[in-house]
């Protein structure tokens, strides 16, 4: 099958355009078209994929958004018009067609969509317009589950490209080497067996007991190696992805953990913050508390000073006997030796009991001071322990803050380095897939034992059913024919597996063959191997390790390339390959030049159509690939709503 014409209505950038794909004789099956990057290259290859299934490649947005800008400005408010796509599909049987539209009205400046619908027209002329109908035949040109291996953005092609795939690639090659058959062919072998069984236990209970007990077991059997059989498929699968999604994620932290770190420290900061005012008002309430007591210090220091100085003056008396003198005075003669006291004398003793009674009155003072200034001085103590106990604290609580701050900022600085959505996506996914490759695997030894258990039971029904088995003539010919349906049953299932084994082993010759063609090292490369679950590895040569993953993302996409055509080749799909930006991150003339010979050599079995950037390829490698193709357009679309088809080489538009 092949592409035969494309019609684009209002879609996008498209007006109104056709293609038609007319193999030249003499040419290959090969069709180019150019275009600068933003208008309209890529929108062909979502042109097509809509047609196909109702949604653009690059799901830029709904389908509202795909009417053309320029037709829609020259409509009136509340003027209809559509969007249609039709692709000519040609085979050896005939022409078929599929189309899709989609009606809009012209409300408040912009085209809302009311309707769509989608047909396909069969070779015979025959209308399907139910969807399901539709999508059924349309699967039978381009299989929905692969169909990244029919239309491709190669400017994104990955080795995750065909681990992702992987489980739909398996069903899809199930379906279309009709494994199924096989499948059910073996359902009814099993039935028909079933039947024999309860025949051959006919007239004798127990044994139709028995032979009811051997076909319960046999179910359990079979059930339980069908599990078995796709538990370790998935695993496989599951060990790719992991492995895949690890190797993207290296280097790159689990940003859900930063972001829940992130809130942590946010919280723990604002603790600090609130802790720290604290400790600044309780430093606040001390200085308040204390600091009358620290101003005083100095000057209770002076007065006592002072008072020291008087006490020990010349002034004070060499008599301090108070009693004494006031006796004297009182008598008028001194009581010690009875002299008679003249006026000087009485006068002296007065002034030095004057003295001594001011003397007494500073002692009491200077008593009550020190006292003070003891109390002072334990208060001041105090304080300056307080205050040196806080400015320490609110020291630390100023460095916990800034190392906070610090981490902090280093934090969001990683989370504006990364796609933090995307990145949290594919965390999260590695874990349920290691959580789900762990279950997997415990339930695997679990089969693996109830397998064993339960081939260990078969074998003791069917020694049973030998002793109660009365060899008739009629019960040894069921029996034989019961142990020929066992041998074709397994004969089936052993032939599932080889063409599972055949298919997966011819894909990767096939996959390397091309490989090797295009970007082969032999002092790097040694091989290149598909595992059960469909994954592409290579290794090196002399140490064995995989290198899928040291790849540059040039070899990698030729990679992927290779085992898409090898695919084709091997499952035998007559459909085309649409690639955009097939060149695009491939580096170095032989990598290019052979790019383009795979292109031009896949082209003769098989129709291809490559969308290029105008730069994307030039010199000898452009020359070949146009020389080789039957026709080359370019985009012309100056305003962005007007794109046409303009032939360079061959071909009609």
């Amino acid at each position: 099958m092949r592409i035969r014409r494309i019609s684009l209505r209002n879609f996008r950038p498209y007006r109104s355009q056709k293609l038609l794909f007319y193999r030249e004789y003499g040419k290959r099956d090969l069709f180019v078209i150019y275009g600068i990057t933003g208008k309209g290259k890529s929108t062909f290859l979502d042109a097509i994929h809509w047609a196909l299934y109702g949604m653009e490649f690059q799901m830029r947005g709904n389908n509202t958004t795909i009417f053309n800008r320029a037709r829609l400005s020259e409509m009136k408010e509340g003027e209809r018009d559509y969007v249609e796509v039709l692709i000519e599909i040609e085979s050896d049987t005939g022409i078929s067609s599929i189309r899709r539209r989609a009606d809009f009205i012209k409300k408040e400046g912009g085209a809302h969509k009311i309707a769509e619908e989608v047909e396909f027209v069969d070779e015979n002329g025959i209308k399907y317009t139910d969807v399901n109908a539709v999508s059924a035949k349309i699967n039978g040109f381009i299989p929905r589950r692969v169909k990244n291996f029919f239309l491709m953005d190669g400017e994104n092609l990955t080795r995750r490209f065909f681990s992702n795939s992987s489980r739909a690639l398996a069903e899809e090659i199930r379906d279309m080497v009709q494994l199924d058959v096989v499948d059910d062919a073996i359902v009814k072998l099993r039935n028909i067996k079933q039947e024999k069984d309860k025949e051959y236990a006919e007239g004798n209970e127990s044994l139709k007991k028995i032979m009811s007990e051997k076909i319960k077991v046999e179910g359990d059997l079979n059930k339980a190696k069908d599990e078995l059989e796709e538990i370790s498929e998935e695993i496989v699968r599951l060990k790719n992805e992991i492995e895949e999604l690890r190797r993207e994620l290296t280097g790159i932290p689990d940003v859900s953990q930063l972001r829940k770190k992130v809130e942590l420290l946010r919280r723990r900061l604002k603790e600090k913050n609130a802790l720290l005012e604290d400790k600044i008002q309780k430093k606040r309430e001390i200085i308040l508390k204390y600091g009358p007591f620290v101003l005083f210090d100095a000057d209770i220091d002076e007065i006592i000073e002072f008072m020291n100085g008087i006490e020990e003056g010349e002034d004070m008396p060499v008599v301090t006997d108070k009693s004494y003198l006031t006796l004297s005075l009182k008598e008028g003669r001194c009581v010690l030796c009875g002299h008679v006291l003249g006026e000087e004398e009485k006068k002296k003793i007065e002034r030095d009991l004057e003295i001594l009674s001011k003397s007494q009155e500073i002692v009491d003072h200077r008593s009550k001071l020190l006292r003070g200034a003891d109390q002072i001085r334990e208060r001041r103590n105090e304080f300056l322990i307080q205050i040196e106990e806080i400015n320490k604290d609110i020291a630390n609580l100023r460095d916990d803050i800034s190392a906070l701050e610090l981490e902090i900022k280093e934090i969001d600085r990683t989370l504006d380095q990364f796609n933090a959505d995307e990145i949290v996506r594919k965390w999260e996914k590695l874990k349920r897939d290691e959580t789900r490759k762990d279950q997997l695997i415990a339930d695997k030894t679990r089969l693996e034992a109830k397998v064993e258990e339960l081939e260990k039971e078969y074998e003791k029904i069917l020694e049973k059913i030998e002793v109660l088995a009365i060899a008739t003539e009629e019960r040894m010919k069921l029996k034989r024919e019961i142990e020929f349906l066992e041998r074709l049953i397994k004969l089936a299932e052993r032939l599932k597996r080889e063409v599972k084994e055949d298919i997966r082993r011819e894909i990767k010759k096939e996959a390397e063959r091309l490989f090797k063609s295009i970007v082969w090292n032999p002092e790097s490369f040694d091989r290149l191997e598909v595992d059960e679950a469909f994954g592409v590895k290579v290794y090196h040569k002399g140490t064995n390790l995989d290198m899928t993953y040291e790849l540059s993302g040039g070899q990698s996409k030729i990679l992927t390339m290779a085992f898409a055509v090898a695919l084709h080749r091997v499952i035998k799909y007559d459909s085309p390959i649409i690639v955009d930006r097939p060149i695009t991150g491939i580096s170095g003339d032989q990598l290019i030049e052979s790019m383009v010979k795979m292109f031009v050599e896949i082209a003769e079995s098989k129709q291809v159509i490559l969308l290029l950037a105008d730069d994307e390829l030039k010199g000898e490698p452009q020359a070949r690939l146009e020389e080789e193709a039957s026709s080359v357009w370019i985009i012309d679309n100056p305003t962005g709503d007007e794109a046409q088809f303009v032939p360079k080489v061959g071909g009609m538009a």
